[in-house]
């Protein structure tokens, strides 16, 4: 009985992870499909996020999305968000 469990969980598992690798692919999907990447990115948190001289967004994760963007061939967006 024990085996069974065991096999069950493994099954479960691996469907679970099967599904979980579909909705990624369906969401880059869509990324793609809008031509843009919306990225949240908190600007007050330097090097990370912040606000230029020119009051334009910059930092390692504006990067990251603009970099990202441009691999997938789309524009990017970055969004402002708050610190929790």
């Amino acid at each position: 009985m024990k085996l069974v469990r065991k096999i069950s969980l493994v099954v479960a598992s691996i469907a679970a992870l099967g599904a979980i690798s579909s909705a990624s692919a369906d969401k880059l999907d869509d990324v793609i499909k809008r031509g843009t990447l919306n990225c949240g990115v908190v600007l007050d948190f330097p090097p990370m996020g912040y606000t230029d001289k020119d009051n334009k967004a910059a930092g390692f994760d504006v990067d990251y999305c603009n970099d990202l963007a441009k691999v997938l061939g789309v524009k990017s967006n970055v969004i402002k968000c708050n610190q929790m």
